[in-house]
């Protein structure tokens, strides 16, 4: 006699709700291809989003629609802000209140209430907030006794690695909220300072804005909720979106979890894209070009067997030259991704500085970033494909868009192409008195030049004896941008057109 023994396991899928409040697309379609995942993997997901993927074939996938809430960021020139403060004092005089706004309208938002209403019978096992401006809605956690998972598509605020045990650094580089007062060669006095403003930031946050969002939270939900700072304290995990091997390395907790490299993902798994490098395909390509920056992609010339062709739209990276076997220069003014630790008149210490940065930052991206490149590519086309390294050093063409005459000269390679001046127009009109452009009084409110991405301060101050004058200016009426025409002398032919943002 035989007998069997059938052994089952049911697995029932999980109820999830996400909220990504922030009407702005940046934050929203990051985590769009998390959504769709996991809604056609069985889970059943409800998105409180601005931005709707709207795809009626995804049955799982409920999405309740708050894209009229971009009407609270219509009025905000962040760019005008941002010249002017620092991202700290941007929050405290603009944000705390729009953030209030949008707790707000989530929480009385007819689908919501359904959901949170005392007699709803709605489960949810898992609730993802942003953590960004809406920290009253960890509440809704609490509603649904369910684990809360954080998700930022920014860099962590400060204010977040206090209450989950990490460092407070007012003036490391990492700090983005600090804005460019930030280095690794401050003076005691910077340093006090940034102390001083970074701790009576988080003194508002939590004082002034959590209590905030603590009442807006109450008032729907009932005053037997929990401090919302001891659930931010206690969160469950925080799912980060950045790309680490390019970032400032700082201390963290273990239930941050960075991620990145989806746009090189979402490349290679588009549908179109899959026909077009599928192994039986017939595709063919007698060139591939490729935008900065995403070196996974690079692997698509070896399946075409095609030439590899790549476009800069702003200096060329480190990284790059010294794949070409062209010189890195840690301390030289045309190395942009140092910042303002450049120079010609540095001392020994700052020298020896700049090397040990620039080369640690060099492994990482090779030892890092490459490899995780590296795993996608091989993950869609096989094991068998080149080493992406190699196919770097190994470019046939890079197009570098850059106004070559105003910036730094470098050493490059043959197979560097440097293109510009689109930006110049022939027929300038011309204002009757010439406006003096001074350097000194107008280096801090010049910032950047849109024809390739370069700091304006780099040009202006790149020889300082040299005189500009403006002899043609366009303010384009409700806009920020203002157009000028730099001459070096109030005879000589013009050097470009320049956008600088006020």
């Amino acid at each position: 006699m035989c007998s069997s023994c059938i052994i089952t396991s049911l697995l029932e899928a999980a109820r999830i709700l996400a909220i990504i409040s922030i009407p702005s697309y940046s934050h929203q379609i990051g985590y769009q291809p998390l959504w769709t995942a996991l809604s056609r993997r069985g889970h059943k997901v409800v998105v409180l989003t601005t931005n709707p993927v709207n795809e009626p074939n995804i049955t799982n996938l409920t999405e309740v629609d708050f894209h009229y809430n971009y009407r609270l960021l219509k009025d905000l020139n962040h760019v005008k802000m941002m010249e002017h403060d620092t991202w700290i004092n941007v929050e405290r005089n603009f944000l705390f209140n729009i953030g209030n706004e949008l707790t707000e309208d989530i929480y009385k938002h007819p689908e919501v209430r359904k959901m949170y209403a005392p007699d709803s019978d709605q489960k949810f096992d898992a609730v993802i907030i942003e953590v960004i401006k809406t920290p009253g809605l960890y509440a809704l956690a609490h509603r649904f006794n369910a684990p809360l998972i954080g998700i930022s598509s920014v860099g962590l605020y400060s204010h977040i690695y206090y209450l989950l045990g990490a460092p407070v650094l007012p003036s490391h580089p990492s700090n983005w909220e600090m804005k460019e007062v930030t280095g690794f060669n401050l003076s005691l006095w910077q340093r006090l300072k940034n102390v001083i403003e970074q701790w009576y930031h988080i003194y508002c946050v939590l004082n002034h804005f959590f209590p905030q969002q603590q009442a807006i939270a109450e008032k729907y939900l009932g005053k037997n909720i929990p401090n919302i700072v001891d659930m931010e304290r206690n969160i469950s995990i925080i799912f980060h979106h950045q790309q680490e091997a390019l970032s400032f390395i700082r201390p963290k907790t273990p239930n941050v979890i960075v991620f990145g490299n989806e746009l090189t993902e979402d490349i290679y798994k588009h549908p179109e894209v899959r026909k077009m490098y599928a192994p039986d395909s017939d595709q063919k390509f007698d060139a591939v070009i490729e935008v900065f920056k995403t070196p996974g992609l690079y692997a698509l010339a070896h399946r075409f067997n095609a030439p590899l062709i790549v476009i800069f739209i702003i200096f060329l990276v480190v990284l790059s030259s010294w794949c070409f076997l062209v010189p890195v220069l840690p301390s030289h003014p045309s190395n942009w991704e140092m910042k303002e630790v450049t120079g010609f008149n540095l001392s020994l210490w700052q020298r020896l500085k700049n090397v040990i940065e620039q080369w640690y930052h060099i492994y990482c991206v090779l030892n890092h970033f490459f490899p995780q490149q590296q795993a996608i590519a091989e993950k869609y086309l096989g094991k068998n494909i080149p080493n992406i390294v190699d196919m770097e050093r190994n470019i046939s063409i890079i197009f570098h868009h850059q106004q070559e005459a105003l910036s730094f000269i470098r050493p490059k390679t043959p197979n560097v192409i440097v293109f510009g001046n689109s930006h110049v127009s022939k027929n300038t009109p011309t204002l009757p008195k010439p406006r003096k452009l001074a350097v000194g009084s107008q280096r801090a409110s010049l910032r950047r030049d849109e024809s390739n991405g370069a700091p304006i301060r780099n040009v202006l101050t790149s020889n300082k004896t040299v005189t500009y004058y403006c002899l043609w200016f366009l303010e384009v009426p409700s806009s920020p941008t203002r157009t000028y025409r730099l001459y070096r002398s109030s005879t000589q032919t013009p050097l470009c057109n320049y956008y600088y943002l006020f």
